[in-house]
């Protein structure tokens, strides 16, 4: 299977599970996070126990609250529930990787600057914790940064840049973050071809019609690989 599109769906909107089996994605991420209201957390698992229950596909993962939530070790607990799920980790701290299930296939998300510089020291336990990619999350780790549009894409590329030279030794997918201007096709195109010259392997998507497009970049034909 393709490792290029990897789309997130709100585990709280019952309605996006019925489309989850027609769209493209290589991978689909359930979100328990990023905007689930409080009060739809409950209601976001028990469609994710659902779904899964009644579902074949292999290529699902758990998107779970950071450490510091008040709902992180309901969250892990609730993982035990779905053996062959994987777990995407938000705000992941790699001086804090015991905490999360060994046995568990992981994509983690790197949302902080700290974060990044750091993530070298802990190369080899990384490795050794089953992990299958590592996401950028430029979102909020630009979130306090206040620039003109021209200084944000300089500083963005050198973010992205030395995303690809810090990690690439310790996973061979690396995901770029989500594209939030989803009506913009043909710009999210042009976003995408940049990335992949960057040196990452797939990406994240908000919106359907963002998928084909990441299946087309993030991918290299036998003409590119017999030249290489």
């Amino acid at each position: 299977m393709p490792d290029r599109s990897f789309h997130f769906i709100p585990s709280h909107r019952t309605e996006y599970f019925k489309k989850i089996n027609n769209l493209s994605a290589d991978h689909i991420i359930i979100d328990l996070e990023d905007g689930v209201p409080e009060n739809r957390i409950d209601k976001g698992k028990e469609n994710i126990l659902k779904y899964v229950k009644n579902s074949a596909l292999k290529n699902i993962w758990i998107r779970i609250h950071d450490e510091e939530s008040k709902y992180f070790d309901d969250d892990l607990d609730f993982l035990m529930n779905l053996p062959g799920i994987g777990v995407v980790i938000p705000k992941f701290r790699p001086d804090n990787w015991k905490k999360y299930p060994k046995n568990k296939k992981k994509i983690i998300l790197i949302e902080n600057l700290i974060d990044l510089n750091r993530i070298t020291f802990f190369s080899n336990e990384l490795i050794r914790m089953n992990l299958f990619a590592v996401g950028l999350g430029l979102e909020d780790m630009l979130t306090d940064f206040y620039q003109s549009n021209k200084s944000l894409i300089n500083l963005t590329n050198q973010i992205k840049a030395y995303f690809i030279i810090i990690n690439k030794p310790i996973c061979s997918i690396l995901l770029d973050g989500v594209f939030t201007n989803y009506r913009d096709n043909e710009l999210f195109d042009e976003n995408c071809q940049g990335s992949f010259l960057f040196g990452f392997n797939g990406r994240f998507s908000i919106h359907p019609n963002q998928i084909d497009i990441i299946n087309k970049i993030y991918n290299v034909n036998e003409d590119d690989y017999k030249n290489a």
